[in-house]
């Protein structure tokens, strides 16, 4: 029997920069917006034929979503921002992507208890979270 819990479930915003690097042009005026979720699950396995706790562990995962968003920082030596184009976010948002779903950040840490299970041929791609 497989008894697992979230202990963690938080949510961030932040904004990274676009880099030259990401387009051919800079664009000095637009971020991405980021929203994140992380979240800890632990996970118990219980051996039924010998009531006993087989494998107790804790894992850590999380998610982002992102999209293009104006940016508050004003170029230096420059008084406005000049926009060509539609804005890529609608006035009436905030600019920040949805949260992704709880699913989406516990994928990996379900991926890696499937893998610490004995019988398992790959390592897990993260160690579990010792507490």
């Amino acid at each position: 029997m497989i008894v697992a819990r979230v202990e963690k479930d938080r949510t961030r915003n932040s904004t990274r920069g676009i880099n030259t690097s990401d387009t051919t042009v800079a664009r000095t005026n637009y971020a991405m917006g980021i929203t994140g979720r992380d979240a800890t699950v632990a996970v118990q396995l219980y051996d039924l034929a010998r009531k006993e706790l087989a494998v107790n562990a804790r894992f850590e995962g999380s998610s982002e979503n992102a999209r293009p968003m104006l940016s508050t920082l004003q170029p230096r030596g420059t008084t406005e921002i000049t926009v060509e184009g539609q804005s890529p976010v609608p006035p009436d948002e905030p600019g920040y992507p949805g949260v992704p779903e709880l699913a989406m950040a516990l994928q990996q840490p379900f991926r890696n208890f499937a893998r610490i299970l004995p019988g398992s041929t790959k390592a897990p791609s993260s160690p579990p979270v010792e507490r």
